[in-house]
């Protein structure tokens, strides 16, 4: 009886050892990982402030239009604006267009379903707003922290380029506007773009985590295009 004793003494000791260091290690594992998902996040929020900090001038450049940047046959073509400032764009069916012009004044906004042009878990709420004003004001785009402006021609109009970004409580805001004035009228289109800091926000594993921050900017890309697109199929009807 006594050796039964010991001996059950000892497999229950052994269980409870193991059971404590596999739940030890699990748990080891389990902040390693959100060191690492917290690591990455940092980096990502410090990469987009350095970026518009040191880089900025150079991500502007790469953004804006070329003398490559094409429109697709198979996206219509639109008049919008007032008699006096009327201009035609050509841009994807699948945008969600708002005409929300008057007598006054003239401003289209073209929505981007996220569904269509960003993946899991990163999709952005992107939209492109036109408008039409007697001058160029002053631009508000995000300047935190800092701005990036340089000049560029497409189509036979010469724009003023500006690109700003911030970052805030998770979040990620760019903004792109370009101007052109024809007839004394000041064309705008500005293209803005809300999403999240990084997939460390949603997944844990550093492997998924690059997976989809690369796919994101594939995205973000892909939208860029699209905007530039749409300012290199703008003509003034007058």
């Amino acid at each position: 009886m006594l050796r039964r004793f010991i001996l059950i003494i000892i497999i229950l000791t052994l269980i409870v050892a193991g059971l404590y260091f596999g739940i030890r290690s699990l748990v080891n594992t389990k902040r390693q990982n959100e060191q690492v998902s917290q690591t990455i996040s940092e980096q990502l929020a410090t990469s987009s402030a350095n970026s518009a900090n040191n880089g900025g001038q150079n991500e502007l450049e790469n953004l804006i239009p070329t003398s490559t940047t094409t429109v697709p046959t198979s996206w219509g073509s639109h008049n919008f604006g007032q008699p006096s400032t009327q201009f035609n764009i050509s841009y994807p069916p699948n945008l969600i267009v708002s005409n929300n012009s008057d007598a006054s004044s003239t401003i289209i906004v073209l929505a981007f379903p996220k569904e269509n042009y960003f993946h899991w878990p990163l999709q952005d709420d992107v939209r492109i707003t036109i408008t039409v004003s007697s001058s160029c004001a002053d631009p508000m785009v995000p300047q935190n922290p800092s701005t990036a402006t340089t000049t560029f021609s497409s189509n036979g109009y010469s724009f003023t380029a500006i690109h700003g970004n911030d970052v805030a409580a998770g979040n990620l805001y760019h903004e792109i506007l370009y101007t052109t004035e024809v007839n004394n009228q000041c064309y705008s289109f500005s293209f803005f773009d809300h999403g999240s800091n990084g997939a460390g926000l949603y997944v844990d594993d550093p492997v998924l985590i690059q997976k989809y921050d690369s796919q994101h900017s594939a995205d973000y890309s892909q939208a860029v295009s699209v905007f530039d697109s749409i300012v290199t199929s703008f003509k003034s009807v007058l």
